[in-house]
């Protein structure tokens, strides 16, 4: 049975992601390559089992969060 993965949406302009951050690595501005971008974009369509989401969720809620990951200039820009 595969898990379905929980999303939320970023930003003003509605950038759908994966609740635990799964979703938000991003396809870099250096790609050039139409192959390298479709094998990029083809991740889009994995789908986790609820053991792999475990396995990933586990170890991640062990860790603590501190401090801001933008200043706040940078945050005024992304229009999180």
């Amino acid at each position: 049975m595969k898990a379905q993965i929980q999303k939320r949406i970023l930003g003003s302009n509605g950038l759908q992601v994966s609740a635990i951050g799964l979703g938000c690595m991003s396809i870099t501005f250096g790609t050039t390559k139409l192959h390298l971008l479709t094998e990029n974009m083809g991740a889009a369509a994995i789908e986790l089992t609820k053991e792999e989401l475990q396995e990933i969720e586990t170890p991640s809620e062990q860790i603590k969060v501190t401090g801001t990951r933008y200043t706040e200039q940078m945050e005024k820009v992304t229009g999180l």
